[in-house]
């Protein structure tokens, strides 16, 4: 029981850095639909269509595995969380 508020700290100090890269990936996905569109309010079809060219672009690959990781990271902490 004694290691649970540095599990927590750790957990914590993970999901921040995984909640500012979903928003900033969730902000890039935006601009890109509204590029799309070329209005401002961008419809579901542009949002599909700008993920879709998200996920094959080559170039967001890292940031791609770096949620990715972020996520595996939290998932393995809340179970060994849970076990302790």
């Amino acid at each position: 029981m004694s290691g649970l508020p540095a599990i927590l700290i750790v957990q914590g100090a993970v999901f921040l850095l995984w909640a500012l890269l979903a928003v900033r990936i969730l902000l890039h996905l935006r601009a890109r639909a509204r590029d799309h569109a070329g209005h401002m309010v961008p419809r579901p079809a542009e949002w599909v269509s700008a993920t879709e060219e998200w996920l094959a672009d080559r170039e967001e690959a890292n940031v791609r595995r770096v949620l990715l990781l972020l996520s595996v990271i939290l998932i393995g902490l809340s179970i060994w969380g849970r076990m302790r």
